[in-house]
């Protein structure tokens, strides 16, 4: 890309102190400063971000603070998610995405990225992609997603949990203290890997394929609550959707962890689980086709209730919902059958 389009591409994600360098580089503040601790004060006081310029060739870029490196298009991809998980608004990247396009000029294509694309081609027939276990056009996949929408899942094998031993007294006890029955113990699936003391969690989608595993240490704060495996893609998935259909009706009520939304499937209630706090554009397309309204049920601490505000005002432009009164200092999983009734009101019949 020339350089006064490279220019004009930092200008518009909001880079400063943009300068052309004499050794065929523009220079300027990077764009992930404010995203990473990597920059201090999450500030590049001292710019260390630059894109190559590149008359016959794709254009790249590179921040040596922060070791951010890549296309301009992965630029844009890359920018565009942290700038989702924050709710910002990011329409503009859209446009701005065919423009780099456009600007930088294609690569030569090798052998690979030829494959790359029949596998595409193969993947998404009559201009629909399969995202998450439901069908959507390449257009609204695209709004959801971003420009990685075409991207093949990761589904394992189901093999891959035998890797995983019975659940041992430990683990058994442990989830009998989240408030989880027999029942649920054994429908939803749990195993145990002991080397690292975790309780494995699968995760499936709504055709029942398993797309993902969890795993909750029983280490205290010693080590991160939770791992997942390599790949599991999880703003396309709810936890407990393996449940529902498409086309369902009644009211699904979003929480944010595992064993809330097994609590509330025990009570009667149709729980999903969004794996945190933040809410993706799929997650809501999934919501619009598997319920008919939902209640947000928050965790009752300040990063809960704000977080379910956040998500209200991105649901509540695809469906009814509402935020429940939780009372503070308790999670969904402590809640009592009569609390829950208290709150959410009974359950849907079945």
């Amino acid at each position: 890309m020339r350089a006064d389009d490279i220019e004009q591409l930092l200008e518009k994600v909001g880079c400063l102190r943009i300068r052309i360098n004499m050794s065929g580089w523009v220079n300027a503040t990077c764009p992930f400063a404010p995203f990473t601790t990597l920059h201090k004060n999450r500030e590049d006081a001292r710019p260390s971000f630059g894109v190559h310029i590149a008359d016959t060739d794709k254009s790249h870029y590179v921040c040596f603070t922060c070791n951010s490196k890549g296309s301009l298009t992965s630029m844009l991809t890359r920018l565009r998610a942290l700038m989702q998980r924050e709710s910002r608004d990011t329409a503009a990247f859209d446009d701005l995405y065919q423009w780099v396009i456009a600007k930088d000029r294609e690569a030569t294509s090798s052998i690979e990225s030829l494959r790359t694309s029949l596998d595409r081609a193969d993947y998404r027939p009559s201009g629909h992609i399969d995202v998450g276990g439901i069908r959507l056009s390449a257009k609204v996949a695209r709004a959801a997603l971003g420009w990685g929408y075409d991207q093949p899942e990761t589904q394992l094998d189901e093999a891959e949990l035998n890797m995983f031993e019975p659940l041992n007294g430990e683990a058994h006890d442990y989830l009998k203290s989240r408030g989880l029955d027999e029942q649920s113990i054994d429908v939803w699936g749990f195993r145990w890997h002991s080397m690292s003391r975790r309780i494995a969690i699968p995760v499936r989608d709504c055709r029942q394929r398993l797309v993902g595993i969890s795993g909750r240490s029983l280490e205290g704060e010693s080590k991160r609550k939770f791992l997942h495996s390599t790949g599991f893609q999880r703003d396309r998935y709810l936890y407990g959707e393996q449940r529902l259909q498409e086309g369902g009706a009644g009211t699904g009520v979003v929480v944010e962890g595992f064993f809330d939304a097994i609590h509330l499937w025990q009570h009667g209630y149709k729980g999903v689980a969004i794996f945190g706090t933040h809410i993706s554009r799929i997650q809501i397309e999934k919501l619009t086709r598997f319920f008919s309204q939902v209640v947000i049920l928050p965790d009752g601490d300040t990063p809960g209730l704000e977080a379910a505000q956040t998500m209200l005002g991105l649901i509540q432009t695809r469906m009814p919902v509402r935020i429940a009164p939780m009372p503070l200092g308790r999670d969904p999983d402590e809640l009592s059958p009569l609390d829950l009734q208290s709150i959410l009101g009974p359950p849907d019949p079945v």
